[in-house]
This record gives structure tokens, sequence and C-alpha cells, in this order.
């Protein structure tokens, strides 16, 4: 994954049959070089190896490493893979859902340039859509009249299911993978504006907490003015700390400070970046630290506007109820995800133990 060529070929030379492993997504070291974008690494160990089926295999989704570098747009990857003899022989091999390598550049394919580049260099290498491969016919049965009704309803059923088939390809490869399903390290290599931008939150609040809008009493007073009408303000305490609004704000600039030093301190800890519940985690910090200095804004900017400027606080009423929007289309993306995550898993959990208990049974029936 790191691309350490010389630590990869000590390894070759130490243990050269762990190449063959896979991890729980039934991923090999081919399809990690892919994944993580590691060229020189997959060539080194395509070309130490001399099996058909290793250059050629699959992860359970049906994927071979040319599907999952179409799948992402890695057109060296490509072109290295169709040089290859052994790939190229069976670079019209379909997955689980029935697409060949150019049926997923298609489905992923949105008008962009390097789209249509990676199609021209399947096209060039032979790969063809799967509709367009010669499958022998099925056999047919010649059945009595009475009979043909049943048939066409199955007939039906089939093409409904196809019609599934493509629909479900469709989202997986346009939506799912290529939009919302997370790429990599993305945290590492965002390390740096995560820690800017919850840096610059909690300056902000920080700033805001200190010196509130509208400023300080300078000296102790009960003049009756705004705030003082049964009590003394301090001299020190904010002015507009005795209104209602001054509650909220605070409220929500506190909240939106400590979120943004929650996020310093988690990229700062040392804590597995790649943990999937460390990045769910890290993610609502940071919606709430962004949703809640911007509520603090707005009800900022309502404590110092006068009352009878009613234009501008209906202009930011509308962008607080977009902003709250975004955040629960953003949080619904994640939701989604940590569902496909937990079914992903529960297969998987459900498929180990099967594959547990069979060698078990084997042995009591010998």
């Amino acid at each position: 994954m790191r691309g350490h060529i010389d630590v990869i070929k000590e390894l070759l030379t130490a243990q050269p049959q762990t190449i063959f492993l896979v991890n729980l997504d039934g991923y090999n070291i081919l399809h990690l070089c892919v994944q993580y974008n590691s060229l020189d690494a997959l060539k080194l160990l395509v070309e130490s190896s001399t099996n058909d089926d290793f250059v050629n295999s699959k992860d359970d989704d049906g994927n071979s490493i040319l599907h999952l570098a179409t799948m992402l747009g890695q057109t060296k990857t490509i072109k290295y893979l169709l040089s290859i003899p052994e790939i190229k022989r069976k670079a019209n091999d379909m997955n689980r859902i029935g697409n060949t390598a150019l049926d997923v550049s298609e489905a992923a394919c949105h008008g962009e340039f390097k789209c249509h580049k990676i199609q021209d260099i399947l096209k060039a290498a032979g790969v063809k859509r799967s509709k367009d491969l010669n499958s022998p016919p099925l056999p047919t049965l010649v059945l009595p009249s009475e009979t043909h009704e049943p048939t066409q309803s199955f007939t039906g059923e089939q093409s409904a299911q196809s019609r599934f088939r493509k629909w479900w390809s469709y989202f997986y490869l346009c939506v799912w993978a290529k939009h919302l399903q997370y790429q990599g390290n993305w945290v590492d290599e965002t390390r740096g504006t995560l820690m800017l931008v919850a840096t610059v939150i909690a300056t902000m609040t920080f700033q805001a907490g200190i010196n509130p809008p509208g400023g300080v009493w300078q000296q102790d007073t009960t003049n009756g003015t705004f705030g003082c009408n049964s009590s003394m303000c301090a001299a020190g305490t904010a002015i507009l700390s005795y209104s209602e609004t001054y509650i909220y704000f605070l409220s929500f600039n506190t909240t939106s400070f400590v979120a943004a030093l929650t996020v310093v301190l988690l990229v700062t800890s040392g804590f597995p970046l790649r943990s999937k519940g460390f990045i769910w985690f890290l993610t609502l910090t940071m919606f709430i630290a962004i949703y809640s200095v911007v509520v603090a804004y707005i009800r900022a900017v309502k404590m110092v506007n006068p009352t009878y400027f009613q234009d501008y606080s209906l202009i930011t009423t509308v962008l607080q109820g977009i902003l709250l929007l975004l955040q629960q289309v953003l949080g619904a993306i994640h939701v989604i995800h940590f569902l496909f995550w937990m079914i992903r898993k529960l297969f998987k959990f459900l498929r180990r133990c099967r594959l547990t208990k069979r060698p078990a049974n084997d042995a009591i029936n010998v």
C-alpha cells in the first residue's frame, strides 16, 4: 500500500506464498496495489508471478484488478494491465453483476475526458460490452401450446431481474463507488486541512467568547439602560448578556469551540486514522462545529442589529435553514454508508461462520 519496493522484494523472498492471501473483501495484494494506486509495486508483483489465475483473481464482488482500475479511473494502470498477455486474454471477464471493464467505465462516466480516454484504451485492446459478447444460446425446450403462457411469464421475470441488476449496477458504480464510498486514506491526505479549519474555528469562537458582540460594560451601572432595569451590570460583563438571544449565542459558540478543539485533539493524538469509527466520529464533530459557528454568527448579528431591520434577519434565517438541510443530506449519506458497511460485515461474518462449521461437520461424517 505504501509502495516500498525494497520491502516488498524482501517479503517476496522470505514468504512468497503470502501474495495469495486475501482480506475480508476478497482483495489480494494486487487489488490493494490498484486501490492505493501503487503502480510500481503492482508491476513488481505481476512480473514476479507466473500464475495466470493470480493476476486474474477476483474479489468478493467478482471484480478483477482491471475492473478495479477502471472503476478508479487509473489510466496508467489500465494501459499496463492490458499490455500483459495473461490479463488481456481475460479482459472481457464479467464481475458478479455481469459487467465487463468497459461496462464499468461507461456506467461511471459522466462526460469527463478521462472516462472517454479509458473507454478508447479498452476498446483498442478488444474489450467489449457484456451485451456485445457472443455467448452461446441457452438450450430451449419445445413445449406444447398450452404451456406457452408460463414460459412468457418466466421470461418476464428474467427481464425484471435483468433490469434490477442493471439499475443496481448503475447505482453501485455511478453513485456508490464514485461518490459515496470512502476513497483510500482521505483523512491522512486532509490532515493539514482539518487542523487548519479546526484551529480557525477554535480561534474565532474563543475571540467571540471573550469579546462578545456589543462590547462590555466599562463600569458598574444601574442606570436603567438595556438589561439593567432590576439589577446592576458589573464592569467587564457583556452589555447584551442580559438578553435571551445572548444565551443561545453563547451556547452555540461554546459548542463550536469544544467541537473544534476535539478535532484538533483527535488528529494530533495518534489514533488510527483509517478506522471507520474514527472517520465517522470526526465527520460528525466537524458537522457540529461548522453548524454551531454559523448559528452563533446569526444570533450575534440579530443582537447587534436593530429590530426594524427585518430583511437581513429573514435572509439569515433562510441561510440557517439551507445549512441545516445540507447537514441532514450529508448526515443521511453517512448513515447510508454505515448501513452498507454493517450489512457487508454481517454477511462476511455469517460466511466465515459457515466456513468454520463445514470442516467440523466433515470430520464428524468421517
